[in-house]
């Protein structure tokens, strides 16, 4: 058993730390933060349809995390971090029924398909939720795009 400052290291403590959405204990045990990586392939263009298009990746259906996220994105051919915002779950709304990481970046729209990208977790925003209207949804993920430029702005108002 591995110790870093009386905190025990080990499997359980890293899964529940991500469970638990401690993206900061997180970073400590791992040194830097949470972050996936992958190809990013087609889906079926929800996104595009209600004007909020994402980057999708497939990740394993026992995958501990679920719920929207505030997170950055950086795409294996550039070096620019993109403020982003992610979803990890199932798609309740349009009755989905393979577990993804949908991924939006902000402030751009490149087609990224084929890409290797890498999504690196900050915060949860909330859980994951089915809307029985679609124009709710949408609202929905307006307002936590918000959430995750407010957030950035914050960060970049501390670096100066």
């Amino acid at each position: 058993m591995f110790k870093k400052n009386n905190v025990k290291i080990s499997t359980i403590t890293i899964k529940n730390s991500l469970y638990n959405n401690d993206f900061k204990l997180t970073k400590f045990l791992f040194k830097y933060p949470f972050k996936i990586s992958g190809y990013v392939i087609h889906g079926k263009k929800n996104g595009i349809k209600i004007g909020i298009p994402t980057a999708n990746l497939i990740i394993h259906k026992n995958f501990p995390l679920n719920g929207v996220f505030i997170t950055k994105t950086i795409i294996s051919s550039q070096t620019t971090e993109y403020p982003s915002i992610a979803n990890i779950g199932f798609q309740p709304t349009f009755s989905g029924t393979v577990k993804k990481l949908e991924v939006h970046l902000l402030n751009t729209n490149m087609n990224m398909y084929g890409a290797y990208i890498t999504v690196v977790f900050l915060k949860k925003i909330r859980n994951e939720k089915k809307f029985t209207v679609i124009y709710d949804l949408k609202n929905q993920i307006s307002q936590d795009i918000q959430n995750v430029k407010f957030y950035f702005s914050n960060i970049n108002k501390k670096k100066t």
